[in-house]
């Protein structure tokens, strides 16, 4: 373990009261500083779980001795509500313009995707949406996960998961351009399926 890091090498973020959080993915920024998203609880209410009572897109960002970094989003820690019922992170990166790009799932009926900027506000430039959120409905499918994400070569972001289409889960794939848009060239009608 490394001394320098944490407290003897081990860090134990607090980051909610009401109930557990859970880390699902970490990177690292180009200045060493470290990105770890997955699902937490907010103690805040919501039109969607009053009191905190269902998971939201979680996003710390830590120094590199593991202390929180509270330029991002003043606290170091964001928390970001889909008003779909239970939401995780599965899927982080960073562009090369060090905006950071994560995917989940999002209830049980949708892949979500976020981009924030540097700072952890929401990138409401993000997908013409005008709120930095995105969420894919695949028609005709239930149990709709979204597992990991990938940026290719040409910045252009790959999710994958799966989903119930007619009786049996087959692999899904979505590709999406840099600026949050569905590709529309990616497989027929969109998407990508594979049993």
């Amino acid at each position: 373990l490394d001394p320098s890091f944490g407290v003897n090498g081990v860090d134990n973020i607090k980051v909610a009261i009401r109930a557990p959080s859970y880390a699902k993915c970490i990177s690292l920024q180009a200045d060493g500083k470290i990105i770890i998203a997955g699902a937490g609880y907010d103690t805040a209410s919501s039109s969607s779980h009053p009191n905190g009572t269902a998971a939201d897109f979680l996003t710390l960002r830590l120094m590199p001795d593991g202390s929180l970094d509270t330029t991002f989003n003043k606290t170091g820690i964001v928390v970001t509500d889909f008003y779909y019922g239970q939401d995780n992170i599965t899927g982080l990166a960073i562009q090369p313009n060090g905006k950071i790009i994560a995917s989940g799932t999002v209830g049980s009926s949708g892949i979500g995707m976020v981009r924030y900027n540097t700072d952890g506000s929401l990138d409401s430039s993000f997908c013409n949406c005008g709120t930095g959120l995105v969420i894919a409905h695949i028609p005709n499918t239930t149990g709709i996960f979204g597992n990991a994400m990938v940026l290719q070569a040409d910045g252009k972001i790959v999710i994958g998961g799966s989903a119930d289409n007619g009786g049996n889960y087959q692999y899904l794939l979505l590709r999406y351009n840099t600026d949050g848009t569905l590709d529309t060239t990616y497989g027929p009608n969109k998407l990508k399926w594979r049993s």
